[in-house]
C-alpha cells in the first residue's frame, strides 16, 4: 500500500499524489475497516480508475462496499461485480454504497462495464 502514496496521477496538467485522492480512507488507513456496529466497510476510491485494485476483506461479516466518487469520469464509473449481478453507476462526486452481504472465503473480481479497469476483493478467514 505504501508504493500506492507514492505514485502520481496526472490529470489536468497537474499531478496530484495518490495518497490526497484517498484522504482520509485511503492507503493510511486502509481500504478495509470495521465501523463501530461490527460491520465491514470497504472504501474503493473511483477517479478515471480504481484505488486500491486488490486488497484483503475478512469473510464471514457483513460488508458494504463503498465508491467514492472523486471527480470520476470514464469506464470506471460503470461499475459492475458479475458473480453478484451488481451494475452501478458511480456518482462523479460522492459515494455509491453496495451491501455485498456475509460473503465466504474466496476472490471477488470487479471491474468497469467494459472490463478494463479490474480489480480482486480477497476474503480471507474471519479471524
Amino acid at each position: 500500500m505504501g508504493l500506492l502514496r507514492h505514485r502520481f496521477h496526472h490529470r489536468g496538467g497537474r499531478a496530484r499524489s495518490l495518497g490526497r485522492l484517498q484522504g482520509r480512507h485511503g492507503a493510511a488507513d486502509g481500504p478495509v475497516r470495521i465501523d463501530a456496529s461490527g460491520r465491514q466497510v470497504i472504501t474503493l476510491t473511483v477517479t478515471d480508475f480504481y484505488v486500491p485494485t486488490q486488497f484483503t476483506a475478512k469473510a464471514g461479516v457483513p460488508t458494504t462496499l463503498v465508491l467514492r466518487g472523486k471527480d470520476s469520469g470514464g469506464c470506471a464509473r460503470a461499475f459492475t461485480i458479475p458473480e453478484l449481478g451488481v451494475q452501478e453507476m458511480v456518482k462523479r462526486n460522492g459515494d455509491t454504497t453496495v451491501d455485498l452481504g456475509t460473503r465466504t472465503a474466496g476472490a471477488l473480481r470487479f471491474s468497469c462495464a467494459m472490463s478494463m479497469q479490474t480489480g480482486t476483493i480477497f476474503r480471507g478467514d474471519a479471524a
